[in-house]
């Protein structure tokens, strides 16, 4: 409805939030419109808007969440530095990257995974109230985890829920898999996938490797 585009562009020593203007007409090479940098330097990894404000994950030590209020209204062309109007450490988080924040059914989901030497570990954190979450300060914890063997999870990299009223389901891309789950909403534990989508290119055997996912799930 904003008509804007957000990406976050990782630097070493200085992360930022980029926003393109009328992104449906950009072509080839284009400048941000506006350009807003974090106040820290952190892993952030997925941004997505909430009203007025931008949510952001990130990983790392002490990773979790940060909410910037108001930002998507703001004018100004570069701000030197943004504070965070909150920051919000997961419990027991370890390499936090997608993120989906469901406004229409009160959830948020995270992807978290522990590395062992070449072993990959993959669990999903939900949150059954946003609205709590965005209100709170310090450290947070999930309502439930989707995480064990059964999951199948390994390097879950991005989550979206299904925004639709009373939805059932969410689904995950996992890297190291190289598949695309799908969880019921209400799972919790060692779930096995409702359903499993890999995508293989024919006549060659080569099975890809979803980076990211977005879900349109309009009726």
């Amino acid at each position: 409805s904003l008509d804007k585009l957000y990406a976050i562009n990782l630097r070493p020593d200085s992360s930022m939030i980029f926003v393109f203007d009328r992104p449906r007409g950009l072509e080839r090479s284009q400048k941000p419109s506006q350009a807003f940098k974090f106040n820290e330097t952190a892993n952030y990894w997925d941004l997505t808007v909430v009203n007025h404000g931008i949510v952001v994950s990130k990983g790392g030590t002490n990773g979790g969440v940060e909410i910037y209020d108001e930002l998507v209204i703001s004018r100004d062309s570069t701000i030197s530095s943004r504070a965070a109007s909150k920051i919000l450490t997961v419990a027991n988080s370890n390499n936090i990257r997608g993120m989906s924040v469901d406004t229409v059914n009160n959830m948020m989901a995270l992807t978290d995974y522990v590395v062992s030497g070449d072993s990959y570990e993959g669990r999903i954190l939900i949150f059954d109230d946003y609205n709590a979450i965005s209100q709170a300060t310090g450290t947070i914890k999930p309502t439930r985890i989707i995480e064990g063997v059964n999951t199948k999870l390994k390097q879950p990299v991005d989550v979206e829920l299904d925004f639709r009223k009373d939805s059932k389901y969410l689904y995950v891309a996992d890297q190291n898999a190289k598949a695309v789950y799908r969880f019921l909403k209400t799972d919790d534990g060692d779930q096995e996938p409702n359903a499993t989508f890999e995508y293989q290119q024919s006549g060659v055997g080569t099975t890809f490797t979803p980076g990211g996912i977005s879900l349109d799930a309009r009726n």
